[in-house]
């Protein structure tokens, strides 16, 4: 079961804090986030939505919105919000998809209907994503210390990356989402490129241990093997009229493809 609603009201609770925002740990920020949290006026929550691609929209089974980064407010009504979210995931918090939930991030989608001050951010600068990459164009505006990277034409606030993983042929898997050739460069290349620092910085201090947390490249080549026949199977099914098309695989083709290689 996830803990993200117990860890916001454990932190509001023990430390008497005004408010509280959850962070996912694979996110990295490129300015200052407080924008946000003005953004939210006199709103007690904020939540941002995953903002898909049609292409990768998976809205219907992994929510409109993004647990990402969600900030609730130690008010009446933020712990209104808070208390109902907490009591759902102990009835029911599974990584699946199960009558219109899942996890505990599918809940999100029915609070800016059940509650007053549920604020749905509004910048497409945060939560910059692999599922949302293809909605927007890029461009780097001069700053005196340092460009900053636009999205359309918001400022870069945070990108989750979701799902990268290292694999053992020295390469890093992205999801299979297609990646912009500006996103690689100056976003994916970078941060990778950090990890791996960390990790040479790492290893000095624990030699042997695997903090990169290598992902097998046959395991991944097995897994979207079984992708691959089990996407037949299921399209097949839904739909003779396309089968020549999903025997090709053209649709998902790139699913298994998409990799990156930081020299």
């Amino acid at each position: 079961m996830d803990q993200h609603p117990f860890t916001i009201k454990y932190c509001l609770d023990t430390y008497g804090l005004d408010h509280c925002t959850y962070l996912d740990a694979d996110l990295q920020f490129y300015s200052n986030p407080k924008v946000l949290i003005d953004e939210m006026g006199d709103n007690s929550v904020l939540i941002t939505p995953h903002n898909y691609h049609p292409k990768y929209d998976a809205s219907a089974i992994a929510g409109i919105y993004c647990v990402q980064f969600l900030t609730i407010k130690n008010t009446t009504a933020g712990l209104k919000v808070l208390n109902w979210w907490a009591q759902a995931c102990i009835k029911w918090c599974y990584a699946r998809y199960e009558d219109g939930k899942m996890g505990d991030q599918k809940y999100l989608d029915s609070w800016p209907y059940m509650f007053d001050g549920v604020h749905i951010c509004h910048d497409v600068g945060a939560g910059l994503a692999p599922w949302n990459l293809l909605n927007y164009e890029y461009t780097l505006a001069p700053h005196p210390e340092a460009h900053t990277i636009l999205v359309d034409k918001d400022p870069l606030i945070f990108f989750h990356f979701h799902d990268l993983q290292y694999l053992s042929n020295d390469s890093w898997y992205i999801g299979g989402y297609d990646v912009p050739d500006f996103v690689s460069k100056l976003i994916y290349q970078p941060y990778i490129k950090t990890l791996l620092g960390l990790n040479t910085q790492l290893q000095t201090q624990y030699p042997g241990i695997d903090t990169l947390r290598t992902i097998n490249i046959k395991a991944v080549r097995d897994f979207d093997l079984k992708f691959k026949i089990g996407s037949y199977v299921m399209d097949v099914k839904k739909s003779s009229r396309e089968f020549i098309t999903d025997v090709l695989y053209l649709n998902r083709i790139k699913h298994y493809k998409n990799y990156i290689r930081v020299k």
